[in-house]
């Protein structure tokens, strides 16, 4: 038995060890071939060239047995067997490939568009899988390309929906990650949110935007045509009134989309951050289930510094499938990186041999050096990477928005007031109970680990309600560990409270003043007011949307101290901003109210909203 055992785990050792198969792909003219796709034969295995038409594919050993299949627009496909090591790889030109057709057809154009979108549920996967890929971000000025600010590299695991319906958005784990951060690091005056998202995001087949979405809004012309796995392709140019352009290119024969290129371009610019432009192409590959997956997306844009208009910051990605495995397990809520995440502030331990045992886009070698450089002098840890002062401060900022419902109790009363010009006689002769709603805005800070203080102002929505401010004091629990957080937080506001009870709109005999402030005689709200301050207890109970967004609801215990009761008197007429206002105590200006103290009276306030996290 133990030499049975041997024989086995040995037998499963040289199963699993890799070889390196690389090389690259050149035309008949000895160009090099960018984004081509290469897949082994019966595997979901494979990769594509970088721009100087190189690539690598690390695989196991029995792997090299089988025909790699090598696939792009304009060039015979090719299936040989290729040996480990350097490989060099030359692709003819389809003969039947037609070159600068132009048609002007523009219906031509859009029924191809059309036809496409129907034919969506046929022509890609109809199974949820596991995609594991490879993604690549590089940033640096415009003046300094060679230099580039931070260079951010990593594996990731998604979970790829069905395309029998549209989806904008899936969940992409971090399986790997490697990082450069250049001198230039603190340059950076904003972030820029995860890139990792290029396999959701660019997906513009299964996402339905854009021409997809609204073939009817844009113009159409058929640019070109060319062949791959020896059928047809249309380059079908469209355009929409404004900044939006690109081709996609359709086979003829099943209406799949193989390739989309994407270009946002405007003389005034994209608003977003001083964005210059935004370019993206995605490419899809066949399987041999004849059934499309999405392989690639390439992503440029720029950006304009806001200190110095004459600066650009170019930022380029790339993301390439290498992997794909038919597997419905969901990945963890907490194991998710999140569109909003920044990736260059993803820390992970690092494993320097594991990037010689995966497939990765080629890099340009100057930038691998740069990797080694700091490999070797920070050992086994990532680098840290540096976020400014500012970031770090927001990033323990948080802003609450909620509507807060206040029942207000009122204890019978007696109003006598007379003015030079105005009279307010007013009794009320049993208790009696108004709803009230306002809206609160609350911003905190975190102090520490889940402890934050923070001011927050609410605001009556309805003439007869609640105004406070307060400071908060907040503590939170996370009751979810595990999983997607649901927290509850111990809270106390302390601070300013004012209640306004309508009583009616009133007409002076004349113009009249109070406290200093003249009134015209037309018509002037009347509020029982009474304000001073208060100590509320409040449980908030939330659960987390994403890591910058949560739902709460909340519950408070209102406590009053040293309350003073009078009048407000409010002009109803004129622009709101300069409405004049008085307030006048029991007891001033020949007002007398009875009873004076604990008139108006608030015990309980439920309050639900969403809370933002910078």
């Amino acid at each position: 038995m133990f030499i049975v055992s041997f024989i086995l785990s040995s037998a499963n050792i040289c199963l699993s060890q890799t070889i390196n198969v690389q090389g690259r792909i050149v035309d008949e003219e000895n160009n090099p071939l960018p984004l081509v796709h290469l897949r082994f034969e019966g595997s979901r295995i494979g990769t594509v060239t970088n721009d100087n038409g190189e690539f690598k594919i690390v695989c196991a050993s029995e792997t090299i047995g089988k025909r790699l299949i090598i696939s792009t627009m304009g060039y015979a496909t090719k299936k040989l067997i290729v040996s480990e090591g350097f490989n060099k790889i030359i692709l003819a030109e389809d003969i039947t490939q037609l070159q600068a057709v132009t048609l002007f057809s523009s219906d031509h154009g859009r029924e191809l568009v059309e036809s496409a979108i129907r034919a969506i549920p046929n022509n890609y996967s109809r199974d949820k899988e596991r995609h594991r890929g490879f993604f690549r971000e590089i940033t640096s000025w415009d003046q300094d390309p060679e230099k580039p600010i931070y260079i951010a590299e990593g594996i990731l695991e998604s979970i790829k929906k069905p395309y029998y319906k549209k989806q904008h958005s899936g969940d992409v784990k971090l399986i790997e990650l490697r990082k450069y951060e250049g001198n230039q690091l603190d340059s950076l005056n904003f972030n820029i949110y995860a890139g990792t998202h290029h396999l959701h995001r660019f997906d513009v087949v299964q996402r339905r935007e854009g021409v997809l979405s609204n073939p009817a809004g844009y113009t159409y012309k058929i640019k070109d045509t060319l062949q791959q796995h020896g059928k047809e392709v249309y380059q079908v140019y469209f355009k929409k009134k404004g900044r939006l352009s690109g081709n996609l290119f359709i086979i003829d024969s099943t209406f799949a989309i193989v390739k989309a290129e994407y270009n946002y371009h405007s003389f005034f610019g994209i608003l977003d951050h001083n964005r210059q432009f935004l370019d993206f192409t995605t490419t899809y590959e066949l399987g041999d289930d004849q059934l499309w997956r999405f392989k690639s997306s390439h992503y440029q844009t720029a950006f304009k510094a806001f200190k110095r208009r004459d600066k650009q910051l170019n930022l380029t990605s790339t993301y390439i499938t290498t992997s794909i495995e038919t597997d419905s397990t969901d990945i963890p809520y907490l194991e998710r990186i999140q569109f909003k995440d920044v990736f260059l502030h993803e820390q992970k331990e690092y494993h320097p041999d594991f990037w010689d045992n995966y497939t990765i886009i080629q890099p340009n070698k100057n930038y691998e050096q740069l990797f080694k450089s700091v490999d070797n002098s920070k050992g086994k840890e990532t680098q840290k990477s540096r976020p400014n002062k500012l970031f770090e401060i927001l990033q323990r900022l948080s802003l609450e928005v909620d509507f807060t419902y206040s029942p207000i109790e009122s204890k019978p009363y007696n109003i006598n007031f007379a003015n030079q010009g105005l009279t307010v006689q007013q009794s009320s002769m049993a208790n009696s109970v108004k709803s009230t709603l306002s809206l609160t805005s609350t911003f905190l800070y975190e102090l520490s680990d889940n402890f934050h203080i923070g001011y927050a102002n609410e605001s009556k929505i309805f003439r007869t309600g609640i105004t406070s401010h307060d400071l908060l004091l907040s503590k939170t629990f996370n009751l979810n560990p595990n999983g997607r957080p649901i927290t509850i937080a111990p809270r106390v506001k302390l601070g300013y409270q004012q209640f306004d009870w309508y009583i009616g709109t009133f007409n002076a005999s004349s113009d009249f003043s109070l406290n200093g402030r003249s009134f015209d005689s037309d018509r002037n709200a009347v509020f029982l007011s009474q304000r001073g301050f208060r100590v509320q207890p409040n449980l908030k109970f939330s659960i987390e949307k994403s890591h910058k967004f949560h739902y709460f609801i909340a519950a408070g215990y209102n406590v009053q101290f040293n309350s003073k009761t009078g009048l407000l008197i409010k002009e109803r007429d004129g622009f709101f901003l300069f409405r004049k206002k008085a307030f006048i105590e029991h007891g001033d200006e020949n007002l007398s109210i009875e009873p004076v103290d604990n008139l108006l009276k608030n015990t309980i306030s439920i309050s639900a909203g969403i809370a933002f996290h910078f």
